[in-house]
């Protein structure tokens, strides 16, 4: 199958890249490390149990893909090194996996309780939104700064949750710029089911 396009000369490769191994044992993504696909579901399934248990707290959803210009570009090595860079921003507590040979998930519980007693909830939601945004953002301007050597660049989209206008790509600042890493955001509903939830985060 040809790599297809998303409208902006971007390539999705996730279909083109036959070297690229997208393997794992039940528990263990062979490439990366990273936890398999049903390690992840079942987590992220105790994970809803628990968040609806609780009152202030809502589940940030978060795919990184990696993308490329150029056809068969994406090398082994460029995920295995985003994978570890995204691993280390994680937080023992939260949830990563690689569900496609391109794509990376992370899954976060977010306290919305207010830092201080007049602060609105709704800001103090979106003022961590924006500091877990910018934990990774870090880790992605560093993949993208060795891959390109040259300054990372973001974009920012609206539909966002909360409206935070969190970054959604990360492209190198460059006139030709080979390696893109695309950044999308899922705030579970309330009552949201688990195949809802990952149907609608496309995972």
């Amino acid at each position: 199958m040809l790599a297809e396009s998303d409208g902006t000369g971007i390539t999705d490769e996730t279909d083109s890249l036959g070297d690229i191994d997208f393997v794992n044992d039940g528990r263990v993504d062979r490439l990366t490390g990273l936890d398999a696909p049903e390690i992840f579901y079942l987590m992220l399934n105790r994970e809803i149990a628990s968040t609806d248990r609780k009152v202030n707290r809502k589940l940030l959803l978060i795919t990184f893909t990696l993308r490329s210009r150029t056809p068969l570009a994406t090398t082994a090595a460029q995920l295995i090194t985003l994978a570890q860079l995204l691993r280390s921003a994680t937080r023992s507590e939260e949830i990563i996996s690689r569900l496609g040979r391109m794509t990376f998930v992370i899954v976060l519980g977010v306290d919305t309780s207010p830092e201080f007693e007049q602060e609105a909830s709704e800001s103090a939601l979106d003022y961590k939104y924006a500091a877990i945004a910018k934990r990774y953002s870090d880790q992605i301007s560093k993949f993208l700064d060795t891959e390109n050597s040259q300054s990372p660049y973001q974009s920012n989209a609206p539909d966002i949750p909360s409206g935070s206008g969190l970054p959604t790509r990360f492209v190198a600042d460059s006139e030709s710029p080979s390696t893109y890493v695309d950044i999308d955001y899922f705030e579970r509903e309330v009552g949201e089911s688990l195949l809802d939830f990952l149907e609608r985060a496309g995972v």
